[in-house]
């Protein structure tokens, strides 16, 4: 029951950043000036004053895409250090003739891939008890509550929710 409160808690938070994207967005979109490359409206309904023409690009003779020579971008592979976890991927059976292999047929490495993964997120609640202490006095003294804590969430998910917000 508890994780079910924590998972609904979770996706209040979710609903309510997405709600604030939207209403962002809405916003961007409200500001930009409809015409027919932007919106649903065909060409004959665009003010032709306002029109771009761009030049039409002359052919360049090369091939479309990478050319020969192109340093590539890809993202660099992890050290050994840096990776977390290995699964090896081996097939359980010829594709050809259908027989299962066992341990003693060779299989050799042929290709690596690695995928960068984020860890789950596990809520971790902290109950804070505060007490009210009596004085020999008489006068019962409390702890006050942090004007933080009104909030419900720590200081950590509070940074994610800043991070996530963040424009």
């Amino acid at each position: 029951m508890e994780c079910f409160s924590a998972i609904l808690w979770i996706l209040r938070i979710v609903i309510i950043l997405l709600l604030r994207e939207i209403q962002y967005l809405r916003k961007r979109l409200a500001s930009y000036e409809k015409n027919s490359s932007n919106s649903h409206k065909p060409p004959s309904q665009d003010d032709h004053w306002k029109r771009r023409h761009k030049p039409p690009r002359g052919a360049s003779g090369r091939k479309p895409g990478g050319q020969k020579g192109h340093p590539g971008n890809v993202r660099a592979m992890a050290l050994p250090s840096q990776i977390s976890q290995t699964i090896h991927h081996k097939p359980q059976s010829c594709k050809h003739c259908g027989l299962s292999f066992s341990e003693s047929h060779e299989s050799l490495p042929v290709e690596k891939r690695q995928v960068w993964e984020v860890p789950e997120i596990k809520l971790s609640v902290i109950e804070h008890v505060f007490y009210r202490t009596t004085c020999s006095c008489g006068h019962k003294d409390r702890f006050d509550v942090p004007e933080w804590m009104y909030s419900g969430t720590g200081e950590n998910l509070q940074v994610l929710i800043a991070y996530l917000t963040v424009e």
